[in-house]
């Protein structure tokens, strides 16, 4: 097998050098933000466990507020009225009629 040279000159081999420096530090670079990304993703990770078991925590302890809260009995007629559906008079009406339950009991 026979070798063949070609003759380069040498604008032709700055500019081959140039292309692969820039490559180099392309590749670099996105090395560099690989890294980044993946320290940011373990970061978010711990703060996403953090917030789970903190949140669990928060319900844990509203169930126990719950328990130990009295319960009220409302009537069904009056907790089926919406508000925005009554005038202000009877409104007015069920909150009294509910702060009359609420001194009897």
């Amino acid at each position: 097998m026979n070798s063949e040279y070609i003759k380069i000159s040498p604008t032709e081999k700055v500019y081959g050098a140039k292309n692969l420096l820039t490559a180099q530090l392309n590749i670099l670079n996105s090395h560099k933000d690989i890294r980044e990304y993946r320290k940011l993703r373990n970061e978010e990770f711990a703060l996403k466990v953090s917030l789970k078991s903190k949140l669990n925590e928060a319900f844990s302890t509203l169930e126990i507020l719950d328990k130990l809260l009295p319960k009220i009995r409302i009537d069904e007629e009056i907790e089926e009225k919406h508000p925005e559906d009554l005038s202000i008079e009877q409104q007015s009406s069920l909150i009294r009629e509910k702060l009359k339950r609420l001194q009897n009991s």
